[in-house]
């Protein structure tokens, strides 16, 4: 990803436009929309990407799909774990609201000799019942929209950002409040409103994706250790947004931050989440 040199300031008043290139491309398919990551993939790794989120649609309480037939994509067995990781992962990281599945999937499949011919998916459902899921899902789903309802209000492209970015910082505390992976999502961010950089990350990008906001969850290092921020898009350029630091240092040093400012280049390296995992 190449992210905007920031010349001087962004501010509402003179968002500058700089050196970058857009690399988001929404399309459809059904009614499964691939985001930023899901348009990174094979034709097979949709299928997966579209397959998981099958499951992740009412009634909750359905983990494990039934065998697809994907013997069309010509996959052989070697590469099978790679293109897996991938569609799951993807579809993880573009849906953000599907908070329950978290990371964790396995899956079956049958051969023609070196080729796939079907696989079966089961995504780790953390304990989490069918109501529980509904019920906080909803209650998630409804605070998300008041949010993004705010945001639409303001004037400008900047102020909604600005509006996301200042609501997660003021009302989520930085921490792990319990021993489940709650604190990692979209769940610990706006229920729990506590929640580790993972979950400050997934919850301002799916905000923004309600308000029409190009935004993406990206993963990394820095000099803190593994680390996870936000990619917002603005005029065809990517900025760096890190919700986690502002909130926990109380700065805005870390919105709308461009490759050319420092706080970038000294302390962000992002790796391949889709393809290594979370």
């Amino acid at each position: 990803i190449v992210i905007g040199h920031k010349v001087g300031e962004i501010t509402d008043v003179n968002m500058k436009k700089s050196l970058g290139h857009s690399i988001v491309n929404l399309a459809a398919s059904g009614t499964v929309k691939y985001y930023y990551y899901g348009n990174l993939l094979n034709a097979f790794e949709k299928r997966i990407y579209t397959e998981v989120w099958k499951l992740c649609q009412k009634p909750y309480a359905f983990t494990t799909g039934d065998f697809i037939d994907v013997s069309q994509y010509k996959v052989l067995k070697s590469k099978l774990d790679g293109s897996m990781k991938k569609g799951v992962y993807a579809l993880i990281f573009d849906y953000t609201e599907f908070w329950w599945i978290g990371g964790g999937f396995s899956y079956k499949f049958y051969t023609d000799n070196d080729y796939i011919r079907s696989i079966q998916i089961t995504l780790k459902d953390h304990g989490y019942t069918a109501n529980y899921i509904t019920k906080y899902h909803d209650k998630l789903l409804s605070t998300a929209k008041t949010i993004a309802d705010n945001a639409k209000k303001e004037s400008t492209l900047y102020k909604r950002i600005k509006y996301i970015h200042d609501y997660l910082v003021k009302n989520t505390d930085y921490g792990k409040p319990r021993n489940d992976f709650a604190h990692q999502t979209t769940y610990g961010a706006l229920i729990d409103k506590v929640c580790v950089c993972e979950g400050y990350a997934k919850t301002f990008a799916y905000i923004s994706k309600l308000v029409g906001i190009e935004a993406i969850v990206i993963h990394g290092n820095t000099v803190n250790g593994s680390h996870a921020w936000n990619y917002v898009k603005i005029d065809n350029t990517w900025y760096l947004v890190d919700v986690t630091f502002d909130d926990t240092a109380i700065t805005d040093a870390y919105f709308l931050v461009g490759w050319g400012d420092k706080n970038y280049k000294e302390n962000y390296r992002e790796r391949n989440a889709i393809a290594e995992g979370i």
